[in-house]
């Protein structure tokens, strides 16, 4: 991936965070519990968890779907089908589906 090309950058991400969250697992975690600290208490951790780390009402979300079980097999993590990132969907079907433009709204003229 070269630098500052934004394409694909969701296909080189995986592999380091599955791999840390198996071995959450493999030190006697269950997949919940590691998920859980990866999302939720990280934002704990940096007293972020009025806006960051689960989704409610009022807070920030990026949103990944997977095609699986992740709470039965983090590898499944690798399998995005869906991902929403700052309110796009940038992720769609497994392929990238960033905009080439975004629509903004003109604004109104004084009358």
């Amino acid at each position: 991936m070269r630098s500052g090309n934004r394409i694909g950058w969701y296909r080189y991400l995986p592999g380091p965070y599955i791999r840390e969250l198996k071995n959450f697992v493999a030190a006697g975690w269950s997949v919940r519990e590691a998920l859980v600290a990866a999302t939720k208490t990280n934002a704990e951790i940096l007293d972020m968890d009025d806006r960051l780390g689960t989704l409610a009402p009022g807070k920030l979300a990026d949103v990944l779907v997977v095609d699986g079980r992740l709470d039965e097999n983090l590898d499944e993590l690798s399998g995005l089908d869906l991902v929403i990132r700052d309110g796009y969907t940038v992720v769609e079907g497994g392929k990238v589906t960033i905009p080439r433009h975004l629509v903004t709204p003109q604004p109104k003229k004084a009358q």
